[in-house]
Order: C-alpha cells, then structure tokens, then sequence
C-alpha cells in the first residue's frame, strides 16, 4: 500500500511539474536552488537594446537587479566542433550545455556570439570554472557582443579568440550591504569572490583586471573595451585582435 501511495505521489508530481531529469554532479544546487537575488548583481544589456546600442559610449540602464525568471533563456547550436551561444547566463544553463556538450563530443570550443550577461555570477563563475577545467577554447566571432558576464565566461577558455568587430564590455558589479565595491576597503573579502574566479580560470591578470572593471563604469553603465585594453589584458591568447565600431577614440 506503502509503495502505491509513493507511485501515485510520483505521478502527481510528474503532471503538475515535469519529468525528473538527470543531472550532472552540482548542477542540482545550481539550477533550483541558486538565489533568486544574485550576490554580485550586475547589469546585462536585454537583447531589445542591442541593435539600438551606440557601442561609441558607455551604456546606462535602470535594470541593475535582475532575477533568475526574468532571464533571456540561452539558446545553443552546433556547426562542427564548434558550440555557438547566444542569451544570459541563468539558471539551469550548465546542465543544458553540458547536455548538448555529451551529445557532440567532437566539440572544442564555445562560440559567444551575443552573451551580454549572467543574471547570477556564482552560476556564472561555476559554469566558467568547468569550462576552463574541460579545457575548452572560447571564441568571439566577427561583430560578436560580450559583456558583464559574458566578458567572464569568455575569459574561461584554455585559448582564446577575438573577431573582427567584436565587442567586450565590462562594468562594476552592485552591490555589497549598499556599498559598491569601489566604496569597499581594498582588502574586503568580497573582492575575492571574483578574483579567486580569475585565479582558478588561470587568466594572466587577475587583480588587475578585476579593478579595471571596477573602476570603468558603474554597475548601471558599461565601458568597451579599447584595442590597447585588449592588448595590455590579453584577452585573446594569439597575437591577432579584432577592430572596429567598439574601439574609442584612443586608437
């Protein structure tokens, strides 16, 4: 009796719910019980604004608290051993790309063609650190857009290359009890947050990065990246970088 009442609970479940699906070691944690209200909140540019965005200045927003609902659900699709992404990072998105990364083994490298952000940094940071830890290379194609962070994501992989065009757009993240973290001591622990994320990726310029961002617009705003930004950073890891409509006046 026992078990047919369980088997009748399963089933109700199962109508009102859905199917329980399989996850991979800690994606439980990320995709249903990651916090509606992110620790580093920071802007991401929503997809309407994109084509109406003047990339020759920084770009403002009311939008600074974004929740998990209310993300642009990435989308994927795959040419060859390449994984082309497009949307936010929010929740659920490491068990669909790990999906889609079992199902085509062949694949070498994500393709970020217009990630303008996470609505959550520690699904952000976590997706990042398992893609650097696969060794995966990262690509941003011919007027491809990056930002906030996506810019992050980006930075994840093993290699790394900027096209022709392309732009990276970086900003502060908001807020710690009310306090940007320009407002915070230099050695408040919430800096480490992202720089440990930067150590673990085994990016070249962890610190300096990071107060880069800190300091290139607030969290309601967003800086491109110059040519010289992406030579001084090495955000690509060939000699080559992209140029273009994101490059300011100092080139």
């Amino acid at each position: 009796m026992t078990f047919l009442r369980l088997t009748f609970v399963l089933w109700l479940f199962s109508l009102f719910v859905g199917p329980i699906h399989c996850m991979e070691e800690n994606d439980l944690e990320v995709s249903l019980l990651a916090p509606k209200t992110p620790r580093g909140k920071r802007m991401s540019i929503p997809p309407t604004d994109l084509l109406a965005l003047d990339l020759s200045a920084n770009y403002n927003t009311s939008s600074t608290d974004r929740r998990l609902d209310d993300c642009e659900r990435a989308r994927f699709r795959v040419n060859g051993n390449e994984l082309y992404m497009t949307g936010e990072i929010g929740g659920g998105i490491i068990r669909r790309l790990f999906r889609k990364l079992r199902r085509n083994p062949q694949v070498d490298t994500l393709v970020l063609e217009r990630v303008w952000g996470s609505c959550n940094d520690d699904i952000m940071v976590r997706l990042g650190r398992r893609i650097h830890n696969r060794g995966l290379k990262t690509r941003i194609p011919n007027n491809g857009l990056v930002a906030s962070g996506g810019t992050d994501l980006f930075l994840a992989g093993v290699e790394r290359t900027i096209g022709d065009n392309a732009c990276l757009g970086i900003h502060e993240w908001c807020c710690y009890n009310g306090k940007t973290p320009a407002e915070l001591p230099s050695d408040h622990p919430e800096h480490d947050f992202y720089i440990e994320y930067y150590q673990d990726i085994e990016y070249s310029h962890p610190v300096d990065f990071y107060w880069l961002g800190i300091h290139a617009a607030p969290p309601d705003g967003m800086h491109w990246m110059t040519l010289t930004e992406l030579r001084e950073f090495d955000m690509a890891t060939h000699a080559r970088y992209g140029s273009g409509r994101c490059q300011r006046n100092d080139e």
